[in-house]
């Protein structure tokens, strides 16, 4: 990464702070930009960079071609005018990923899905770190650390979650295993339209030795494993050990970790993947482990009981599919149940036809809030009793006075936060607190 011209980073969130103190570390001239007044880690770089090396708000577009490279941050639009530019004037755009896969050494499991890769890479971690308990096991990426953190752990396998900014805007993607967990509709305020955001997500088998994906993606690629059908011998060996509290979408989830442990143990071990004696004993222990794994805060999260009635903080519930994943999840495992869901927030350009019919039957009522509400009303309330409410206590307050004893009010918002929110966690933490969950 030598060069005589300073390296440009754009962003100034989490990740952009990983990249300042790598490139500090790595004594390189740089240049900070981000187009916030006050971007959330500012204080923190302030103590390490001069202040005529940051840039807020505003940058002089036309200096572009005094930089080497540009290093972005994930959530940066392609369409950026300083990606756009940058790419005109052939300046090299990169990400953190582009640096990690260039440097690090550890064996890297890439996980990436519309929905459920925060929760496959916490359990996969949890699973790996119980199995192989003298090794250092790391994860980060779109979750936790960003991945130029784990440079300085140095760990002997990273589990990453990447996101599909990060894929589309990654120059060389590289793994050991891939894991494609799902695709549905998603992010298309950010990508140009669902097939650009399934090409990115599908980025994440290159350059990868071994590729895994529900059985349910449709991929010309005869060397990409599906998950169900390559433990479908184990399957009456699985399900009779696993817990039965694990919700619909987490039992999928489990079968990703089950056969990523498995193509892990063989790349470490060189294990036969026909021996069924170390297959079982392998299964055996991860599950033991993943019936003890705790599920993520505000990810399905149920949070308890006031009143008589069950609380679930669904908060990371960002999309349609995810939302709809929880009112099945509900359906089954509380069949007897009314339930009130209430979401709602920034659709991101998706329809809700979907989730309107799975509410047939299973959702006594709606209360929606957010940016977009008007147009969940407009799908939700032909199907089922739906109203708009000013803002998430007020649901809050009208789910609790429409709830009997032995309800269960779910929050799962099918929608982004950003509209009202910093993120799904302070909306999640909200949603505790209005709840009487302190």
């Amino acid at each position: 990464m030598k060069d005589k011209k300073p390296i440009l980073v754009l962003g100034l969130g989490k990740t952009g702070v990983s990249v300042v103190k790598y490139l500090l570390k790595k004594q390189e001239s740089f240049c900070i930009f981000d187009q916030h007044k006050s971007p959330s880690g500012l204080i923190e770089i302030q103590r390490l960079v001069k202040k005529e090396d940051i840039f807020l708000q505003e940058f002089e577009i036309e200096t572009l071609s005094k930089y080497s490279q540009i290093i972005v941050s994930p959530g940066i639009k392609p369409n950026n005018e300083v990606i756009l530019k940058s790419l005109k004037l052939k300046i090299p755009v990169i990400t953190d990923f582009d640096i990690f896969f260039s440097e690090t050494s550890s064996m890297i499991i890439l996980i990436t899905g519309t929905n459920g890769k925060s929760t496959v890479v916490s359990m996969l971690e949890r699973v790996l770190k119980d199995t192989y308990d003298k090794l250092l096991i790391s994860s980060g990426g779109n979750i936790g650390k960003p991945v130029l953190e784990l440079l300085q752990d140095d760990p002997v396998i990273s589990v990453l979650e990447i996101s599909s900014f990060q894929l589309q805007l990654t120059k060389k993607i590289q793994s050991d295993i891939s894991l494609l967990l799902n695709l549905k509709e998603d992010h298309l305020d950010w990508h140009k339209n669902l097939d650009e955001y399934h090409k990115a997500k599908k980025r994440v088998f290159e350059n990868s030795d071994v590729m895994l994906s529900s059985d349910n993606i449709l991929e010309e690629n005869s060397s990409i494993i599906k998950f169900s059908t390559f433990l479908d011998k184990y399957s009456n060996f699985i399900t009779t050990r696993i817990d039965k509290v694990h919700t619909e979408h987490d039992k999928l989830n489990i079968m990703a970790v089950l056969t990523a442990l498995i193509y892990i143990a063989k790349l470490r071990s060189g294990i036969s993947i026909d021996d069924e004696v170390k297959i079982h004993s392998i299964l055996s222990s991860a599950i033991k482990s993943l019936n003890n794994f705790s599920s993520l805060p505000h990810r399905f999260e149920r949070l308890g009981v006031i009143n008589e009635v069950l609380y679930i903080d669904d908060s990371k519930a960002t999309n349609t599919d995810s939302a709809i994943k929880a009112i099945e999840s509900v359906s089954i495992l509380y069949p007897d149940k009314e339930v009130i869901l209430i979401c709602g927030g920034e659709s991101k350009g998706q329809t809700f036809i979907d989730l309107a019919e799975v509410c047939i039957g299973k959702i006594k009522e709606v209360f929606l809030i957010g940016k977009d509400s008007n147009i969940l009303y407009k799908y939700l309330s032909p199907k089922i009793k739906t109203l708009i409410v000013p803002d998430l206590r007020d649901a809050i307050l009208k789910a609790k006075l429409s709830s009997n004893p032995g309800s269960i009010i779910l929050f799962s918002p099918a929608c982004s936060s950003l509209d009202m929110y910093k993120d799904y966690e302070q909306r999640g933490n909200e949603f505790k607190r209005f709840s009487g969950f302190n």
